[in-house]
């Protein structure tokens, strides 16, 4: 983890990192910190103390000093390794005490200046109905016998992406996915990108056909491709930057005919990576877990599958 002030590295991490805002306060783990939730929509005020180590020690603690007194809002970032938040914010206080020789205390008290930003931004929900709803409607103009296998692979894409949608909406500020709903996420992404495969090839499928009429069906199928190709890009946005939010450790309870690879194909979808789960657990039987156990689910990586229906 690395937070910075400015051009400051504040490093060593602080012992203490407090937000205020309103009526509300919160005091973050540093180091250890796994999530971050926006507080509200008042300006946030950060309390920030730790100490400065070596032969520059005063010189970053008059340097805080300078960025008050210049009174230009510098940049408060952290970055966890994984997702990166920031903050543009006024400098209130700060203040210093020099313990020993290349030993200073600080304390930094500021007042957010712009709005929260966070490292994960999905689409818009309105923007994915809006194409989608335009695609559903030019489909109406394929053949009968194209029209029924499109929209049938449609309805199937806006189900999912209901499913994502509802998902995605209420992590707003949270820069963390549990990995049990990273894992439904990304399945209904892949799932929705399957779909309109189907949907796709079936369209393009009109345009390659050596009896070609150059009829209004042709042109619709045409265009309906381009928009089609244009989801695909969507949904491949979405998956990129889903994968790109880190996962959180979680805890599963184990229920009747469980296996560690069924959990596994659960929380990873791949039923290979189960010897993670028993690592982490220190399993030494991986066959002994019994309904009702409390495993560690540990980090691990997406492997693709189709395991959580």
């Amino acid at each position: 983890m690395i937070i910075t002030l400015g051009e400051l590295d504040l490093a060593p991490l602080p012992d203490r990192f407090s937000v205020r805002c309103g009526h509300r306060v919160a005091e973050f783990p540093v180091p250890g910190w796994t999530v971050f939730q926006d507080l509200g929509k008042q300006p946030k005020e950060f309390s920030i103390s730790g100490l400065f180590i070596g032969p520059d020690a005063l010189d970053k603690a008059l340097k805080l000093s300078s960025m008050k007194d210049d009174g230009v809002p510098p940049e408060l970032v952290i970055d966890t390794g994984h997702a990166v938040v920031s903050w543009i914010v006024r400098i209130r206080n700060v203040s210093h005490e020099i313990v020993r020789r290349g030993h200073v205390r600080y304390q930094i008290d500021a007042v957010e200046e712009q709005i929260f930003r966070k490292s994960f931004a999905p689409i818009a929900p309105e923007v994915l109905a809006r194409q989608l709803a335009e695609v559903q409607s030019l489909s109406a103009q394929l053949p009968g016998s194209v029209l029924r296998v499109v929209q049938s692979a449609l309805f199937g894409f806006g189900l999912r992406m209901a499913s994502v949608l509802s998902i995605l909406g209420n992590i707003r500020d949270i820069t963390e996915l549990p990995m049990d709903l990273l894992s439904t996420v990304l399945w209904n992404l892949d799932f929705m990108a399957a779909q309109l495969e189907i949907a796709l090839s079936n369209t393009e499928a009109i345009l390659l056909s050596p009896q070609r009429t150059f009829s209004a069906s042709e042109t619709a199928a045409r265009k309906l491709a381009c928009m089609m190709r244009e989801l695909q890009g969507r949904v491949g946005e979405m998956k990129a930057g889903v994968l790109g939010v880190p996962r959180i450790k979680t805890e599963h309870i184990v229920s009747q005919g469980e296996t560690l690879q069924s959990i596994s194909a659960l929380y990873y979808g791949s039923f290979s990576q189960w010897p993670l789960i028993a690592q982490a657990n220190d399993l030494d039987d991986p066959t002994a877990i019994r309904p009702g156990q409390r495993l560690i689910i540990p980090q691990g990586e997406w492997g693709g599958g189709y395991a959580c229906g």
